[in-house]
């Protein structure tokens, strides 16, 4: 379905990639960093991915791709369910990290000590 290679010869011309992946009975993200080799124009390639990495709008994109995949193909199941357990997941880590802000605060704020 996401078969972004068509061929062997496209996969060849690949300066830098990175690829994220799970593996069978792992819960654990892996991350692939690939070169062509450790010339300029790989490493060129590999810093214009990591920047496109750190922009926010990347996450967007990355659904996106997904979610116009599983439409072509009508896999309208698939799209819920990964939308789904995406929103999920993106909601506890919210919580999750504002439990920690709120964690490190005093009860009493010196400011509110003054009042």
């Amino acid at each position: 379905m996401f078969n972004f290679f068509k061929n062997k010869s496209e996969e060849n011309e690949v300066l830098a990639s990175i690829t994220y992946l799970i593996k069978k009975d792992k819960n654990n993200v892996l991350i692939d960093v690939r070169l062509d080799d450790l010339e300029n124009e790989s490493i060129e390639g590999l810093s214009s991915i990591l920047e496109v990495l750190c922009n926010n709008s990347f996450y967007t994109d990355t659904i996106n791709i997904i979610r116009d995949s599983l439409i072509k193909e009508g896999r309208y199941d698939i799209l819920g369910n990964v939308l789904s357990k995406t929103e999920s997941k993106i909601r506890e880590k919210i919580i999750d990290s504002a439990k920690d802000r709120l964690k490190n605060e005093p009860y009493i704020k010196p400011s509110e000590m003054f009042k």
